[in-house]
């Protein structure tokens, strides 16, 4: 059980939840601008989407939005994290954004200490999950 969970819930009651952070312009879902911007306008909790690559490294997003995210149509899980890293996010208005998807360990890493955080999309990667969030020292906090 989620102890510093439990606590927030007890002190305000509602706990607010932003799904991929805080986005749009130019600050793209599942980054590090858009947890930050999310826990700036008040929320709790920033939601963040996992994916592996072929040869196995996570990244923070959620698979499916590939074309609407880089106008491409084929499934990030089934990329190489070169591939991958060579991906550049669209912005709002489909331009590209000079944003590079974020791999989740450095993610979770600069957001330790900042907010509550839900990771959603993980369920086949877990015991990868659970090392990264040991070895971070992120459990009160994920």
């Amino acid at each position: 059980m989620n102890t510093r969970f439990l606590q927030e819930l007890e002190e305000k009651k509602i706990l607010v939840a932003a799904h991929r952070g805080t986005y749009g312009g130019n600050v793209i879902e599942n980054t590090y601008l858009s947890s930050i911007v999310a826990l700036a306008s008040g929320a709790d909790i920033v939601e963040i989407d996992a994916v592996r690559s072929t040869d196995g490294v996570l990244y923070a997003f959620h698979d499916g939005e590939e074309e609407r995210r880089f106008g491409i149509t084929t499934n990030l899980r089934n990329l190489s994290s070169k591939e991958i890293e060579n991906l550049e996010y669209l912005n709002i208005i489909g331009e590209k954004s000079g944003e590079h998807i974020w791999k989740l360990y450095d993610l979770l890493k600069a957001l330790k200490g900042k907010g509550l955080i839900n990771l959603d999309r993980a369920w086949d990667y877990l015991n990868e999950v659970f090392k990264i969030i040991k070895e971070l020292q992120m459990e009160d906090q994920i």
